[in-house]
């Protein structure tokens, strides 16, 4: 097979092409970490940067409902300052590209503010936090919860309220995000739901096996369904050789195997960024206390945290360029961007 061409061995020409591609797009980044802003001036960022919405984790997996709410506010008051747009529904992402508007999706990955003993009222909470706002809940983090189980946790598979809250999910639109979720609880959730769900930022393990990545069939099954997974550039599950520190060419290649696998509509981008890490180091202090697994992942070295060339919101124009240099057409270069992503939301929402 012939070698495949390098982002840094464009032509003046492709690299036009490929800014002229990225400015055209929706793009949609899959994962951001951020329950609030540390930097004030990360909105201006990604508005700068192209980027149309950003699938925020808008709580802590830590959060009970008074902090989840509390959190929910500070999102709502930024939107009310015009300072953020909140998606709500898929239109309001082609509204936001079109008046230049930074687009936030509200999402969670654990579901500690949504617990109760009585299924019932998990129920009512999911279509309280929805009328709010939310739009993304992850069924399981790092750990096995009320409603199943992480990948690095023993799995049982969904649960009666698991259940519950995967009809109630699909009732209101809300995507389910089983990107953290262990095997058994993704074939259950895949299998129970009425609608597509997603691995928002997740890998193939077949390329990097690690307890957090997503197997062919997890993928397929997915994909099957009108679903995706998007692709994620946390170093620790992006990692193809030990102790070889992951680049956006290794993503690519990811890209290109759930193309070959799955199809050009099964794919997309879900970095997995932490801006507040970023802003101040602190807050990844305060996070690993809660979170020691993720921590231990990166060796507690946050310059490890994500592929060189995909490190921050300003360097995912790099997957267009690489896109372009792989041989990809416009149109399908604009689906992996967040076309797909927006068909998603369209079937879920």
């Amino acid at each position: 097979m012939p070698r495949k061409k390098l982002i840094g061995e464009l032509t003046p020409e492709e690299e036009k092409r490929a800014e002229e591609v990225y400015k055209k797009a929706i793009v949609i980044e899959g994962l951001t970490y951020g329950p609030t802003l540390l930097d004030p001036k990360y909105p201006d960022t990604l508005k700068k940067s192209g980027v149309t919405a950003t699938h925020f984790t808008a709580l802590a997996p830590e959060d009970e409902v008074k902090e989840a709410l509390l959190k929910i506010a500070f999102w709502l008051e930024l939107e009310q300052n015009n300072i953020v747009k909140i998606i709500r529904t898929a239109d309001d992402i082609v509204e936001a590209k079109r008046n230049g508007e930074v687009g936030i999706i509200l999402g969670s990955q654990d579901l500690r503010y949504l617990q109760d003993h009585n299924p019932e009222n998990c129920v009512k909470l999911v279509n309280a936090f929805h009328q709010l706002g939310m739009r993304i809940i992850e069924l399981a983090y790092l750990q096995q919860n009320y409603f199943g189980s992480a990948g690095v946790d023993k799995d049982a598979g969904l649960t009666i309220a698991g259940r519950k809250l995967v009809e109630e999910m699909n009732r209101v639109g809300v995507l389910i995000d089983v990107s953290h979720c262990g095997d058994n609880t993704v074939m259950d959730t895949i299998n129970c739901s009425q609608k597509p769900v997603a691995f928002t930022h997740a890998n193939p393990r077949a390329i990097v096996d690690h307890p957090r990545n997503k197997s062919d069939e997890q993928i397929l099954a997915i994909a099957e369904k009108g679903g995706f997974i998007g692709i994620c550039s946390f170093a620790p599950i992006s990692q193809m050789k030990e102790g070889v520190h992951p680049t956006i060419e290794d993503l690519l290649d990811m890209i290109d195997y759930v193309v070959n696998l799955a199809g050009i509509d099964a794919v997309g981008i879900g970095l997995d960024l932490t801006p507040n890490w970023d802003f101040d180091p602190r807050a990844f202090e305060e996070y690993a206390k809660e979170n020691p697994l993720v921590a231990a992942w990166m060796n507690n070295d946050l310059t490890k945290k994500n592929a060189k060339g995909s490190e921050n919101c300003t360097k995912i124009i790099n997957f267009a360029k690489g896109l372009v240099a792989r041989g990809y057409s416009d149109e399908d270069i604009m689906k992996i961007l967040g076309g797909n992503f927006l068909e998603l939301f369209r079937k879920v929402w």
